[in-house]
């Protein structure tokens, strides 16, 4: 007789959750805050893993798209436990005229979430907030939508924060 040797599951590492911060959509306001967002986690002192070096990532979120069920199952492939999703989805433009300048007044709308990654749920309520930029204000108009979100997002992840 013959054993055959099954997979298992190897076991969760005790302490604190692994933390990936994904922004998707407009890259003038995704990069700011995915980068603000980043900070203040890592103020916080929770785990930070680097989505950049995960492999096939823009496969699963990239300007134009989010496949949240593929994003998910790659950040749990690298070991990752909490995914922060910043979401920009484009609302419109406008044009400009001042001083015989031109130019473009560009609306978003930007989401923020936390999701526990093990029981596929949202961790805290999750943040929206509609930002109007162009492309010279774009991070200062990045900050200003997001730094009143950052307590509120590092502290609805904070049972996570000693492996809970």
């Amino acid at each position: 007789a013959t054993q055959v040797a099954t997979a298992r599951p190897l076991p969760k590492p005790a302490g604190p959750a692994r933390v990936v911060v994904v922004a998707v959509g407009d890259r003038a306001i995704g990069d700011p805050v995915e980068r603000l967002l980043e900070e203040a986690l890592i103020d916080a002192d929770y785990e930070l893993m680097d989505e950049a070096l995960f492999p096939g990532l823009n496969r699963y979120a990239g300007t134009d798209h989010v496949d949240l069920p593929g994003l998910s199952e790659l950040v749990q492939a690298q070991g990752g436990d909490i995914l922060v999703l910043a979401q920009v989805d484009y609302l419109g433009e406008t044009p400009l005229e001042y001083y015989g300048q031109y130019s473009t007044l560009y609306s978003v709308n930007l989401k923020v979430r936390n999701i526990d990654l093990e029981k596929r749920r949202p961790v805290g309520r999750g943040w929206q907030q509609k930002v109007d930029f162009t492309t010279l204000n774009a991070t200062e108009k990045a900050r200003e939508a997001v730094a009143p979100m950052l307590p509120e997002v590092t502290d609805s992840l904070s049972e996570f924060k000693d492996g809970g």
